[in-house]
């Protein structure tokens, strides 16, 4: 949904200056499920509207950018660990079980 969201704030500059909405880093893409599923949704709203984002007025990006919210407010209630509002808290918790003497992932430097 994140990608989305970049996709309307995007929208409003000239195709030719409009970044990738996937790419911030090189070392920072998205995998390829995200990457698809954003694709998906703009490709169904686009459908919907019969109308490119780009070509979408303030009001529609209002709805969209507002269903979106709440779709990830239901995702959130599912499976809150998934969102990074509880960062500080999984790494907490992680922290705590490799004290214990769980496995630790290998350090990548």
């Amino acid at each position: 949904m994140f990608y989305v969201g970049r996709a309307f704030e995007h929208a409003a500059w000239p195709k030719a200056i409009r970044p990738d909405i996937f790419v911030d880093h090189p070392d920072c893409l998205p995998g390829p499920e995200s990457r698809a599923l954003t694709l998906a949704i703009l490709a169904s709203i686009e459908a919907e509207q019969q109308k490119e984002i780009d070509q979408l007025d303030e009001q529609a990006i209002r709805f969209y950018s507002r269903a979106m919210s709440e779709a990830a407010a239901i995702l959130d209630e599912r499976d809150p660990e998934f969102y990074p509002d509880n960062g500080e808290e999984l790494l907490r918790q992680m922290r705590a079980e490799w004290a214990a003497g769980a496995s630790q992932p290998e350090s990548a430097f």
